[in-house]
């Protein structure tokens, strides 16, 4: 796959820590499963105003410019 997104809804207020810990698990991830690809992230808001996290991890090669 050239590209693999991750979607996070979270609640309205957090934790510290639970953020923390979610951007660890994302971390962990990246180095360790995903370590070929560029990672990306976005927040935005669910139609309920829940905080949503995307995050796209984009295959190397996919992101070079084809020219």
């Amino acid at each position: 796959a050239d590209s693999i997104k991750i979607e996070v809804v979270m609640r309205k207020e957090e934790k510290m820590t639970d953020v923390i810990s979610v951007f660890a698990t994302l971390r962990k991830i990246s180095e360790e499963i995903l370590a070929d690809y560029d990672c990306e992230f976005d927040i935005w808001k669910t139609k309920k105003g829940e905080p949503l996290l995307i995050i796209d991890f984009y295959a190397e090669d996919a992101m070079a410019d084809p020219f």
